[in-house]
């Protein structure tokens, strides 16, 4: 036989050999699959009992958990199993007493990674993606991402289980594995303070595993050395996957300046580790808000000036009306005041704001957003529609003379530079609208697509109109309204610093 006849004879093999955790491992992928595009892996759960219909507000957690989780203990195990069937430590295994190229050997294990776990994970990722309608560079971005993540746990499994020789030392060693890979964390952190691992580990660690693995098999071979060399490479790959880039990228400009947001300081609080502060704008346009992240503060007093731990918090200030592209008559008068916030300084730092600190300097980032009409829906219940990645459904609609209460569902997938949706209630034939705002009663959750590797946050909100708004008590208006969700999309970004006085 020539090389790549080796190469199908040892992957048929395999697929024998393992065709029942690998059966379980697509079977899970699948029922995955069929539950977010029959959206009953959304929530919220409908239960029946004897005590009458109970309602969850959550996802389900067999999809967006388990499943996910069951997919790739299988791949993994199954993967392990094999390499441990024709290690090249072994003198009598299948391999070794035939005339089998190693690297025909190690070629098949390789491919059956790929294409039998990789390639069928990824593909149902991506059938749900477009289920949700995001966008195909954003899809191919987030499943990249994935693929990366997958591809280096694979190959570090190939690795762990050419050096060990059966299911439980290769357990053993994946324990080692992630108990090194929490040292090295710790490490980094105490000694040299690190942000993060640099990307590139992520893809520099896969191609050192295939060589290492390529050369290992051809001199069948296993000493302290390769032993060595085998771990460290498999622990560098684990080290990859926290380190895999997004490739998420936003086309935002920046600018040198823009619209002066206004930030004063009240007084500490109690504890001292909160400092409330207000925020408002110039530019009350309907067309425009801004996000402030804060990335940094400054406390200045009698004992100097002092950097605090950074808080990477983000506040939203923009209009009360959105512009949604038709005019409307807003059923609500509006309002002008700034916006709080609270500052929260960290334990540590607690100290510094008593000790007779006097000013403060806030600087972050300021991202200019711009409005866009992301759904509309019929205001009823079990209205939903997937619009640019998101999944928005109506679970609930109330109302009477004093308050209108929409229950409002939102699943998101993992989508750089997103903020959440702004909702109103508008009655288009009469131009009539009634901004919500959310009520404290919410439920939020989180949970994976298919894969460990892409996150999905889901969120149930009720949202309500404000007391000082009378709804409409004509049942018409309502059986003609709409649910409108607004997103606000970044359009440019720059630079700002205030300092206020603390006392």
């Amino acid at each position: 036989m020539n090389w790549i006849a080796q190469v199908g004879h040892v992957s048929a093999k395999d697929l024998r050999y393992a065709r029942w955790p690998l059966v379980v491992m697509l079977a899970a992928l699948a029922i995955s699959v069929r539950g977010f595009l029959a959206r009953s892996a959304f929530g919220p759960i409908v239960s029946h009992g004897s005590s009458g219909t109970t309602e969850t507000l959550s996802m389900s957690e067999l999809v967006v958990t388990w499943l996910p989780i069951v997919a790739v203990v299988l791949g993994v195990l199954a993967l392990a199993a094999l390499v441990q069937a024709d290690r090249w430590l072994q003198a009598d295994s299948f391999w070794t007493t035939r005339p089998l190229a190693p690297t025909a050997v190690f070629a098949a294990k390789l491919l059956l990674a790929l294409a039998v776990i990789l390639v069928p994970s990824l593909a149902a990722a991506l059938a749900v993606l477009e289920a949700l309608h995001v966008s195909t560079p954003t899809a191919w971005s987030i499943l990249a991402h994935a693929g990366i993540i997958q591809l280096s746990l694979l190959l570090a499994t190939i690795v762990a289980a050419a050096l060990t020789s059966d299911l439980k030392g290769f357990v053993t060693a994946a324990v080692t594995l992630l108990g090194g890979l929490l040292a090295v964390f710790v490490f980094l952190d105490s000694v040299f303070e690190f942000g993060s691992i640099p990307s590139g580990v992520a893809v520099v660690a896969p191609l050192v595993a295939v060589i290492l693995a390529t050369v290992l098999y051809r001199r069948r071979t296993n000493g302290r050395a390769e032993r060595a060399a085998g771990l460290t490479t498999a622990l560098l790959l684990l080290i990859g996957t926290t380190a895999a880039p997004t490739f998420q990228f936003t086309n935002v400009a920046t600018r040198a300046t823009g619209p002066r947001l206004s930030l004063r300081f009240g007084a500490p609080g109690p504890t001292s580790m909160i400092l409330p502060f207000m925020v408002s704008v110039r530019d009350t346009s309907p067309s425009t808000a801004f996000a402030f992240a804060r990335d940094q503060t400054e406390i200045s007093g009698s004992h100097g000036t002092q950097t605090l731990t950074p808080f990477h918090d983000t506040l939203m200030v923009g209009p009360q009306f959105p512009d949604i592209g038709r005019p409307i008559h807003w059923l609500i008068s509006p309002l002008n005041f700034a916006v709080m916030g609270q500052l929260s300084a960290a334990p540590a730092d607690a100290r510094i704001v008593e000790q007779g600190a006097t000013s403060a300097t806030l600087s972050g980032m300021v991202t200019v957003l711009r409005p866009h009409v992301l759904a509309t829906l019929p205001l009823r219940d079990g209205a939903s529609a997937e619009s640019d990645g998101r999944f928005i459904g109506i679970y609930g609609v109330s109302h009477d003379s004093a308050r209108l209460s929409v229950y409002v569902h939102t699943v998101n997938p993992p989508l750089a530079g997103r903020h959440m949706p702004q909702f109103m209630v508008a009655n288009f034939a009469r131009g009539e609208a009634i901004p919500l705002d959310e009520h404290p009663s919410s439920s939020s959750g989180g949970g994976w697509l298919v894969l460990p590797w892409i996150s999905v946050a889901s969120s149930f909100d009720q949202l309500a109109t404000a007391s000082r708004t009378v709804p409409p008590r004509d049942d018409d208006w309502y059986a003609g309204a709409s649910l409108v969700a607004v997103e606000w999309i970044p359009v440019a970004r720059y630079r700002t610093s205030a300092t206020m006085r603390l006392r």
